[in-house]
């Protein structure tokens, strides 16, 4: 099987968070992790049925998005670089309440920010994926969180929701076309 070490508050020490056995799907979730406030790293080692285990792999860094309101409507995408596996582009997804997930576009791997111009809207949610430049078998695919059939060796970012605060409590919607009246009024406003 395989082991999942992740680094502790202190730059480079790394500790057991999970085991993944051979026979399995291969995918491990850190559920004690909050996607929506940094990146992490982890490491993998190979546990041999002797309960050997081989040297910790290199770093795999995950990609944390956030996403703030540009100008005419626009929504601007920051992410931080994914660390792991060669990879030449990061391709962005938009998901709206009319169209759902849909590919917006893709940036070399060496920008990190984007910006929607055109959002629909009723657009509700942002997703980074790097893709790698090699994958060892394009036919292995899952639906993601997002529920995007996603290939198993791609690396994707926390979904950033715009209708969601840190807590998962609404903080805010955006009303684009809103009528008020009566106008002119001394009194109250419908």
């Amino acid at each position: 099987g395989f082991n999942i070490y992740k680094e502790s508050t202190l730059s480079g020490l790394y500790y057991l968070v999970g085991y993944v056995d051979f026979d399995s799907a291969n995918i491990w979730i850190d559920s004690l992790s909050d996607s929506r406030v940094r990146s992490w790293r982890y490491k993998v080692a190979v546990v041999d049925n002797c309960n050997n285990e081989s040297e910790l792999s290199g770093e795999h860094k995950t990609i944390h998005l956030n996403v703030n309101a540009g100008i005419n409507n626009s929504y601007n995408l920051i992410w931080d670089q994914y660390e792991g596996f060669n990879f030449s582009t990061y391709d962005i997804y938009r998901y709206s309440q009319s169209n759902g997930w849909q590919f917006l576009g893709s940036v070399p791997n060496n920008l990190i920010s984007y910006t929607d111009l055109t959002p629909p809207v009723n657009t509700i949610a942002y997703m980074v994926d790097a893709v790698p430049t090699v994958t060892c078998n394009d036919n292995l695919r899952y639906s993601n969180e997002a529920g995007v059939l996603a290939a198993i060796n791609t690396s994707h970012s926390n979904i950033k929701n715009l209708l969601l605060g840190p807590g998962g409590e609404n903080e805010s919607i955006i009303a684009t076309d809103f009528n008020i009246y009566p106008n002119p009024t001394s009194g109250n406003l419908n």
